[in-house]
């Protein structure tokens, strides 16, 4: 466990690691967890499921005007999640 301060975002071109369902835009820190995801070949699955609006984001300022999916679920084996083909 770590913690990137990272915001991954969505889904940017020919990207197979992450999926379409994530929310924000990427911050450097994102990109550098992004980069790491593809040397290791890791999955972002939070991303690849499509939450319902209330559940999309992980974090909440404490005004809740700001909202950010920070926590992600990492792992090699996308099949474990019921994954079987590529999403586009």
């Amino acid at each position: 466990m770590e913690d990137f301060n990272a915001k991954l975002g969505t889904r940017r071109n020919g990207e197979l690691k992450v999926g379409k369902f994530g929310i924000g835009q990427r911050n450097p820190r994102g990109q550098q967890l992004a980069d790491f995801m593809e040397k290791e070949g890791l999955f972002m699955m939070n991303s690849f499921f499509q939450k319902r609006s209330h559940r999309e984001w992980t974090w909440s300022s404490p005004d809740g005007l700001t909202k950010n999916e920070i926590d992600f679920i990492m792992t090699t084996r996308r099949q474990l999640f019921g994954i079987n083909e590529l999403v586009s």
